[in-house]
């Protein structure tokens, strides 16, 4: 996946958890906001969702093209 990807699936989650929450609250249905912010995190961790990882591939890519 490419982080553009990770981080639009992250906004989703974060979109839907909000979404069940403002319209579940009275019938106390907040598995599925819990379960969208869990799943936030995990993919968080995606090592490809961590931007060091992105510039560092970066000046890679730019060294390689000078040499």
């Amino acid at each position: 996946m490419r982080r553009m990807t990770i981080l639009l699936f992250q906004l989703f989650l974060s979109i839907f958890a909000g979404y069940a929450v403002i319209y579940h609250v009275p019938n106390e249905k907040l598995l599925v906001p819990l379960i969208c912010l869990v799943t936030m995190f995990f993919v968080g961790k995606h090592p490809l969702a961590r931007p060091e990882i992105i510039v560092e591939w970066e000046k890679q890519v730019l060294l390689s093209s000078i040499s």
